[in-house]
């Protein structure tokens, strides 16, 4: 009895010594193995710093063709022949890019209808793993919120090559990071485009203000001969690059109010000096 209880423990005491010796090895042999899969992953767009330089009045390369969302490989100079909104995403993000698109789209809804055809909107995805498929997915959810007005035909969803992808990227010195699949750090901005692809402001969203909007498209197209009251508005406010958005140039206005009053009060006196001289005269005639 004592022989067989023995032969039990002796037992069971390799089991556990064996059990133990396992335990480490299969933990940290699996992590280990885990480590050098994830290492050996390497993203087209990992290891950037994520931000952005602005680059305002330098001009972005026209000559790169991307696939719009029909499949037809398109440059970007036969797009980029009015001011453009330029909106830099990717179209298997569900967040922020998302809201980026929805709130353009219902800005873009707002502004008036004699402006609707004087610029044009792309969408550009930075994801290599886009396509013409997702792109046209994301056309079909995103176009309603911009309503009837604004031709459609004037609004693109492009994707692209690698090479093609990172030459916009610097030009325009938006910077992402690629963690994983379809999956991004980057940041929210809308870049405003002249019609030469000169760029001449940066929106940061993820909302965008109708207002802002139409103020940056005045400022691309400055310098046409088409007067409107966005131009006029242009020289009362300016964008203020600490705040991020346009503020009201107070100075500037009442610079132009504060002078103008005063000739005004002027001439005004002055008629009404020479009607009181005139009517002294009258009187003395009598």
């Amino acid at each position: 009895m004592h022989s067989r209880y023995s032969g039990f423990m002796k037992k069971t005491k390799t089991i556990l010594i064996a059990v133990l010796v396992a335990i480490p090895v299969m933990v940290f042999g699996h992590s280990d193995h885990k480590h050098e899969n994830e290492k050996a992953v390497v993203y087209p767009l990992s290891g950037t710093k994520v931000g952005i330089r602005e680059r305002l009045g330098e001009t972005i390369p026209l000559d790169l063709n991307f696939k719009n969302e029909f499949g037809k490989s398109v440059s970007l100079r036969t797009l980029i022949d009015k001011p453009t909104l330029f909106l830099p995403a990717f179209f298997y993000c569900v967040t922020d890019c998302g809201i980026e698109i929805s709130y353009l789209a219902t800005s873009v809804k707002t502004l008036s209808e004699q402006d609707m055809d004087e610029f044009g909107v792309i969408v550009w995805s930075f994801d290599t793993g886009d396509s013409p498929e997702s792109a046209l997915k994301a056309r079909n959810n995103y176009l309603p919120l911009v309503g009837e007005r604004f031709p459609h035909k004037n609004w693109s969803f492009l994707s692209g090559e690698l090479k093609d992808i990172e030459t916009v990227l610097e030009a325009t010195g938006f910077g992402v990071n690629q963690t994983g699949q379809h999956e991004f750090s980057h940041p929210n901005a809308l870049i405003v485009l002249g019609s030469d692809g000169k760029i001449s402001r940066y929106l940061y969203g993820p909302r965008f203000l109708p207002f802002d909007v139409g103020m940056a498209l005045t400022e691309a197209e400055r310098g046409g001969f088409s007067p409107s009251v966005r131009k006029v508005l242009s020289y009362c406010i300016e964008y203020n690059p600490e705040e991020q958005r346009y503020t009201f140039q107070y100075v500037r206005v009442f610079g132009i109010i504060i002078p103008v009053l005063l000739l005004l009060f002027y001439l005004v006196f002055l008629r009404k000096g020479n009607q009181a001289q005139q009517s002294r005269k009258g009187y003395g005639a009598d």
